[in-house]
């Protein structure tokens, strides 16, 4: 018998049982218990007539059913439903998913309430199967670590995606979810915030044996009271906090930036911050030309986070609002001065400010949000009282950003005479003056086989790696390098760079002067470092660094005979990197025979004449720029 010749459910479109081309004429009960055999597999007959009709009266209602659905198959040439118990979808019966538009189960609402609940738990598991799998590992991580009954309190901010996770969680467990506390199915129920839950409930969540129960909370502000009872009441082993962190920049590569180029995918990823709902709704709203230009402000991931900030006091949601206008560190001074100091106590407290070496947002994206909100006349107001007390303080470079902001003019000499390396070559490149015109050596070379790149250290936030593939994330709230060493061969190598970067700099070298975007580090008796910088081409600072340009897409050859170790790192402020290292044989071009030929830099760092000449040539390009208007200058998106 082939697959035509039986009769076949459909998940996705009407609920249907058809056979040979034609829908066949069965009762809505009938096909809600096909359904359910089909998706649940063997059940009690009790269990089924409960769930489609209830009451007294519902075993003789299913025997009924059960013999129309007999008489039907029968009159096609099939055997079923003859006196098992429990009940199981006749073999002769086909499930196939349907087409690829239209809701799973149509058309089997309203049966009975507790088939309802069933019915709407796997529409949302079988939509979540055709998704996929956001957050694989977590999930999986998180399903091992629990069992029947459990609490898990889900912290996480407004955009993270918490309901979203529960759902795919009930998935990976097999389970039905089910918002609160509705009904007597087995399920993964979810309460979410603000929660105030009657005593009777917190009674039944804490002597249930049945169930796991997933309360929401949030990432802002402190646990309302029904959390602390529940914390207080619940076994301790059977409780689990997790705190939901944004999605990786692998994870949204994978599944929301798959299809999109990497700068724009990279801007949006930073935009967003890895929280799920911000990515997903500025994917939604995504025009098909892509995002070429501003990101749009999205009202109602805004409108969750005001939300949340009403929870703090006027005062301290007033001066939230306002040390937007600073990103990255917020100084001490900079905190009296702006009359903070009595609420950051509460704003630590209820999550929106950190204290590491100094205070700063939680993250970029809160800070971004609470900028947002601020009406116009607000930003000129915050910023001018800023910029006015930076210039007292001495700090250039915030004045320069918080003019830069304003649209102001500055005199930016005061940077390139404070500039030095990479900084004021790349603020030169950016302005369109000249840059030295010495340029760093190349040689030509074949690249034997591969060597191995034994790794040493890691330090600094922000760094996986996966198949070989080194991923780099810089954000404001980073305020220290980031970066990793490898061991050298011993023999002279060609070590090769390539990457996709993506990275922006609040005036082109960062807020502090010091976001060196990407640098490299040879190390032996000599060393050598390499600078990529937003230089528009190859060149050498004063000290002998060579200096190259940070294209988004690059491959560069370096020759490193004599070198024992080289060391990769950034302290750029937004930045989303993707680099592969490869070490190879060096081969010289005359003993090269037919091999390809490469370019790769060489280094000269024993020549004092060499070094004397590069000094004497930068210098000559010391320039002194005066009254530039930032905004036509500097503009980086």
């Amino acid at each position: 018998m082939t697959n035509e010749e039986k009769p076949i459910l459909t998940l996705r479109g009407p609920a249907r049982l058809d056979f040979m081309g034609k829908t066949l004429k069965v009762q809505r009960k009938s096909l809600a218990l096909l359904y359910y055999l089909a998706l649940e597999g063997v059940t009690r007959r009790e269990k089924i007539a409960e769930l489609l009709w209830g009451g007294p009266s519902s075993a003789n209602s299913l025997r009924v059913e059960l013999s129309k659905l007999r008489s039907t198959l029968r009159s096609l040439g099939f055997v079923a439903f003859e006196t098992e118990n429990p009940l199981n979808l006749p073999e002769a019966i086909q499930v196939i998913p349907g087409s690829e538009t239209g809701e799973f189960l149509e058309g089997l609402d309203d049966i009975n309430s507790d088939f309802q609940i069933w019915l709407d738990a796997q529409r949302a598991k079988l939509e979540n199967q055709q998704k996929p799998t956001i957050r694989k590992r977590l999930i999986q991580q998180t399903a091992e670590r629990i069992s029947m009954p459990h609490l898990i309190f889900l912290r996480g901010q407004p955009a993270s995606g918490r309901f979203e996770f529960a759902q795919r969680l009930a998935s990976q467990l097999d389970m039905p979810l089910i918002e609160g506390a509705l009904g007597q199915t087995r399920a993964l129920r979810y309460f979410r915030e603000p929660l105030s839950l009657p005593a009777d409930m917190l009674h039944r969540i804490v002597e249930d044996k049945e169930n796991i129960w997933v309360i929401e909370c949030s990432a802002f502000g402190e646990d309302s009271s029904s959390v602390l009872r529940l914390r207080e009441s619940y076994p301790p082993d059977r409780t689990l906090y997790l705190d939901l962190p944004p999605l990786s920049w692998n994870e949204a590569r994978d599944h929301f930036l798959k299809d999109i180029p990497f700068g724009e995918a990279a801007r949006l990823y930073m935009a967003s911050g890895g929280h799920i709902s911000f990515l997903d709704e500025l994917i939604q709203l995504r025009p098909p030309e892509g995002y070429t230009g501003a990101m749009p402000t999205l009202r109602r991931v805004q409108a969750r986070y005001k939300l949340e900030a009403r929870y703090l006091s006027r005062e301290a949601r007033y001066m939230l609002e306002k040390l937007s206008i600073h990103p990255g560190a917020l100084p001490q001074e900079f905190l009296n001065t702006f009359g903070a100091t009595p609420y950051l106590d509460e704003l630590e407290r209820r999550g929106w400010l950190v204290f590491d070496e100094g205070w700063h947002f939680v993250n970029e994206t809160v800070r971004q949000i609470m900028y947002d909100v601020l009406k116009p006349g607000q930003r000129q107001r915050y910023h001018r009282e800023a910029a006015s007390y930076f210039s007292l303080a001495g700090n250039v470079m915030a004045v320069a950003h918080h003019s830069f902001m304003l649209g102001d003019s500055f005199e930016w000499d005061a940077i390139l005479n404070y500039s030095d390396s990479w900084k004021r070559l790349s603020l030169q490149s950016k302005l369109g003056e000249s840059l030295p015109e010495t340029a760093p050596a190349k040689d030509n070379f074949a690249m034997g086989e591969s060597l191995a790149l034994l790794e040493t250290q890691r330090y600094g936030e922000g760094l996986t790696e996966d198949a070989g593939q080194l991923t780099m994330l810089r954000n404001p709230t980073e305020l220290a390098e980031s970066g990793i060493e490898w061991q050298l061969p011993e023999e002279a190598s060609i070590l090769t760079i390539s990457s996709q970067i993506y990275f922006r700099n609040a005036l082109v070298i960062g807020m502090n002067g010091e976001a060196t975007p990407l640098k490299l580090e040879l190390f032996g008796s000599q060393k050598q470092t390499i600078y990529f910088a937003d230089v528009a081409k190859a060149c050498i600072d004063e000290e002998g660094a060579i200096v190259l340009p940070l294209d988004e897409t690059f491959t560069y050859h370096f020759h490193v005979k004599g070198f024992s170790h080289v060391a990769l790192e950034s302290k750029a402020e937004n930045a989303v990197m993707e680099i592969d290292l490869l070490v190879n044989q060096a081969i010289p071009a005359k003993q090269a025979q037919s091999a390809e030929l490469i370019q790769a830099y060489v280094f000269d760092t024993e020549s004092a004449e060499a070094q004397a000449k590069i000094k004497e040539s930068t210098n000559r390009n010391k320039i002194t720029l005066t009254d530039i208007n930032p905004v036509d200058a500097l503009s980086r998106n």
